[in-house]
């Protein structure tokens, strides 16, 4: 009899225990790096200047059946107060900008969205049509008082029926200088090229 009531007893406690279990937090359901078909890290300072500007990130290049549709541009900057050339990413011919996120300049009272900026290029024979200009100021003066800060951009790019497939280009700029007299912006640049995967024949 004891037996009995011991296994009876046994049956109720595991089978609230499974309820209990299901009724609880169940382990999430997630993808690692979806449809990622390449990425390529970058870092770009201000060597050639005694500004204390910089940017370094990754771009993450996405699609499926190995063709590259979309493109993810994480980047870090710390830009110099005194630098009115802050930081400008290209957007390859052929992609365009589908959304950007920025939380420059973090830790300080200012709206982000004043100080990321897009410009556009009439000319279709440019590398590239678009620029994302990050605290740039083209008349070499102060444009909301006081610039410089730190902060994370995340920018979204998304392929056209234009878009290179055997390359993607972007060109990442930094800093500002005034030389001969006139002010040059990004004096310190790099381009950055990832091949992308071809068909096999």
């Amino acid at each position: 009899m004891k037996r009995i009531l011991l296994a009876a007893l046994t049956v109720i406690v595991l089978t609230a225990a499974s309820c209990d279990y299901n009724r609880g937090i169940q382990p999430s359901e997630y993808t690692t790096n979806e449809n990622l078909i390449c990425s390529e890290s970058f870092y770009v300072s201000s060597e050639s200047t005694d500004l204390d500007t910089w940017t370094m990130g990754t771009i993450f290049l996405s699609g499926k059946d190995g063709v590259v549709k979309h493109a993810k541009i994480i980047a870090i900057v710390e830009i110099d107060s005194e630098d009115w050339g802050g930081v400008t990413i290209t957007v390859p011919a052929g992609w365009n900008v589908s959304s950007i996120t920025s939380s420059y300049p973090e830790g300080q009272d200012k709206d982000p969205d004043d100080f990321i900026s897009v410009w556009f290029t009439a000319n279709h024979g440019y590398e590239f049509n678009e620029w994302i200009l990050i605290d740039t100021n083209m008349s070499s003066s102060p444009l909301y008082g006081e610039s410089g800060g730190t902060g994370t951009i995340v920018i979204e790019l998304d392929a056209t029926d234009d878009a290179s497939t055997e390359l993607f280009q972007t060109t990442i700029g930094v800093g500002s200088a005034k030389r001969n007299g006139y002010g040059v912006h990004n004096p310190d640049h790099e381009t950055i090229e990832i091949p992308l995967p071809q068909e096999q024949q």
